[in-house]
């Protein structure tokens, strides 16, 4: 099975700390037909090892909420069964959590994946980590995404990145799990990733850490995978 990532923009605005593209600042959003070049491309590439593409993620460079239209009219015409064909359900959007774009996406009638990065349970450790929590706490992020999973009863995919001494402790995990269970009971999955180290002072959380961590969700009954590093 093989899976593309794409870019919504040339670099990103939202400066996260931990990403490599949050240093590039700003260049600009991608149109529709760039961001359905890549694919392209992609399935060019596929088709030579005798395979084809079946996911999309939106999780490249760039904020994919912040060019929504964009994002969507590609989406559209990967969906079409005269442009692509691909699943609806087979595409994913990745946000740092951009309410007004998670809003939007609520009443978008394809059945898109989303997914969040939180990647911390507290709003200080996060507003470090995401200068996006600044703006959108953490109360008012869970408080959109309750919203979107009643209003579309789609599950919300928590993407939660391990760092080393920084997010990775047992009692950080426990209130992740409080988040979930009181926000999108029965409506979430948390994905695990390894940190490809980036950014100066962050490292991937140890083996150890990462199953000390994993036996938290398990014991809260918070359905999860980790996603190793390639």
């Amino acid at each position: 099975r093989h899976a593309v990532c794409l870019s919504s923009q040339s670099g990103c605005a939202l400066r996260c700390s931990f990403c490599a593209t949050g240093t590039m600042g700003l260049g600009r959003s991608l149109a529709t037909g760039e961001i359905y070049e890549q694919l392209l491309w992609a399935a060019r590439v596929a088709r030579g090892r005798d395979a084809r593409i079946r996911n999309v993620v939106m999780m490249g460079m760039g904020e994919p909420l912040q060019n929504l239209a964009a994002v969507l009219g590609f989406c559209r015409q990967a969906n079409d069964p005269e442009g692509f064909g691909l699943g609806a359900r087979s595409i994913a959007i990745s946000t740092a959590g951009w309410l007004p774009g998670i809003a939007a996406l609520s009443r978008e009638p394809l059945q898109l994946k989303l997914a969040v990065s939180l990647h911390a349970p507290d709003d200080a450790l996060r507003s470090e980590l995401m200068p996006v929590n600044r703006r959108y706490p953490i109360a008012e992020l869970m408080g959109a995404l309750r919203a979107y999973r009643e209003e579309t009863r789609r599950r919300v995919y928590v993407e939660y990145l391990l760092l080393d001494r920084v997010n990775d402790r047992v009692e950080q995990a426990g209130r992740l799990a409080d988040l979930l269970h009181e926000h999108l009971p029965g409506g979430h999955h948390v994905n695990l990733i390894v940190y490809n180290p980036t950014a100066p002072g962050l490292t991937g959380s140890a083996t150890e850490r990462v199953a000390r961590f994993r036996e938290v969700l398990e014991r809260r009954r918070i359905p999860h995978t980790l996603r190793r590093s390639k």
